[in-house]
């Protein structure tokens, strides 16, 4: 099952809400996704990556998402993922340099704006 992106775009932010499998399968459809839905976006743009509807987040998602969080930094594009439970610790160390990871949107909002 592909991983898919529905995105809100509003405000300050873009917010990418990703659900399905996010696996070495789906890496790299899913990081030309997450390019795309920012593609043109003026700095300093916020992007929140949702994932807690993902039903897998493999270690390759995980280094999507630190990727895709260095290198939207280099445009000046800041990222935070929302994630709760138990892979939620998990997540914050892997990424801990390129993103912060909040409980809800409306944290990651109220943190990075």
């Amino acid at each position: 099952m592909p991983v898919g992106v529905v995105e809100e775009r509003g405000g300050k932010a873009v917010v990418l809400h990703l659900t399905g499998v996010f696996d070495a399968a789906h890496a790299d459809s899913t990081a030309a996704h997450l390019h795309r839905a920012i593609a043109g976006m003026p700095p300093p743009p916020l992007v929140v990556v949702v994932l807690s509807g993902l039903d897998l987040l493999a270690a390759a998602g995980i280094h999507v998402l630190g990727r895709f969080a260095r290198s939207c930094a280099q445009r000046g594009v800041r990222v935070a993922a929302v994630l709760d439970g138990a892979l939620r610790s998990v997540v914050e160390f892997a990424v801990r340099r390129s993103m912060l990871v909040f409980a809800t949107v409306d944290e990651a909002l109220a943190g990075c704006g």
